[in-house]
């Protein structure tokens, strides 16, 4: 059962004051020049679905420069089988906390937003996905993986608390402390654990991303793997991925002590491409790479849709101005389809003129709000 998106209120958030949208059940493309706030809308809508923007802001950064709280909120619904369903979720943001409540019942991130409205976020940034950092392409794996499981998300938060923990400790120089045993076999616990699940998923996603790749090139043969630096086989039992990531650790005490930080496991590992077998970030042209990052992204719509059942929001922002003609026809193929899909530009040149006929063209302007719309 897929919400759709309807309404979307942004009080005192960036540099909007008070501006309402209705967003279209299909296709929403929001154009205007640049620094008018089209990003700061695709920003929301994903603080309000997935709990984190692609932004990494602080909350002070979200709130209009002349204000001290502000406010965002949507309204979607569904409508599957004769049965509809209603959600309103609401963000407070008055620092330094930050409030989520969905159909006027305060709830965290985990039990009311990520994943009950799943998104995919394309922004240009994600064009740089194969030669960025590993850390960018943890974020990623670990992004999709919150928003569709539960439990991923619970794992996942629970390591990176874990991880703290005994950072703090190595950065007190306290790894002769019996707590320090205790961090360590809950990380390697909860680690090993992690681990599979991220070798699970990206197996599916890997191979959907092959196939999307296929499509847009056929010349060269992509492949996605996991690569970690602890000893971790795929094939591994939990039993034996405990021992690994354990006797790395052991062996590594000394450096980590001299590092204070805790310098393998999950949260160090990677995710690499392989072009014919020759890894994309050093042998792929930009071309390639971004034909990379693009089957990666339209990948991750159809895991969303096979593993879920329900059909993503697609949230473009200002993309279409970085890919040439054959990769925007690929993504235009996807847009307004199955998934609710918003769009902002400088340009609607861009676009075919049937799709600019079938989409909610709003203009986006410094000012903000219902005038905008056209």
């Amino acid at each position: 059962m897929s919400f759709r998106i309807t309404q979307l209120h942004l009080k005192r958030f960036r540099n909007h004051i008070d501006s309402s949208y209705e967003i279209d059940p299909n296709l929403t493309l929001l154009w205007g020049e640049n620094a008018v706030g089209k990003t700061s809308i695709i920003e929301a809508i994903q603080l309000l679905c997935e709990g984190s923007s692609f932004r990494k802001p602080t909350l002070v950064e979200m709130i209009h420069h002349d204000h001290t709280e502000g406010k965002i909120s949507l309204d979607a619904r569904s409508d599957q089988k004769g049965v509809e369903r209603q959600r309103t979720v609401e963000l407070h943001l008055t620092p330094p906390k930050r409030n989520f409540t969905v159909n006027s019942k305060k709830v965290s991130v985990a039990e009311g937003i990520t994943g009950e409205i799943p998104v995919v976020v394309f922004t240009p940034d994600h064009l740089k996905l194969i030669k960025d950092s590993a850390s960018r392409r943890r974020e990623e794996i670990e992004g999709i993986g919150r928003q569709l499981s539960k439990n991923y998300m619970r794992l996942s938060k629970e390591y990176l608390k874990t991880l703290k923990g005994r950072n703090r400790l190595l950065a007190e120089g306290l790894s002769r402390d019996p707590a320090f045993d205790a961090w360590t076999e809950q990380l390697v616990t909860l680690g090993a654990a992690l681990y599979q699940h991220r070798v699970k998923l990206l197996e599916r996603l890997g191979t959907l991303t092959k196939e999307q790749h296929a499509d847009l090139d056929a010349t060269c043969d992509l492949e996605t793997t996991y690569v970690n630096n602890w000893g971790a086989r795929p094939e591994a039992d939990r039993a034996e991925l405990e021992e690994a990531f354990f006797d790395v650790l052991a062996q590594q005490t000394a450096y980590e002590m001299a590092r204070k930080t805790t310098v393998v496991g999950p949260h160090r590992d990677d995710i690499v491409f392989l072009l014919d077998g020759h890894d994309a970030r050093a042998f792929g042209s930009q071309g390639q790479q971004r034909t990379i990052a693009l089957s990666w992204k339209l990948a991750q719509i159809d895991l969303i849709r096979e593993l879920r059942g329900t059909d993503p929001v697609l949230l473009l922002d200002d993309v279409m101005s970085e890919l040439d003609q054959a990769r925007r026809d690929a993504l235009v193929a996807k847009v307004g389809e199955d998934s609710q899909t918003i769009i902002t530009t400088t340009n609607i040149h861009y676009f075919d003129p049937s799709l600019i006929r079938r989409a909610h063209l709003i203009e986006i302007t410094k000012k903000g709000g219902e005038n905008d719309r056209q």
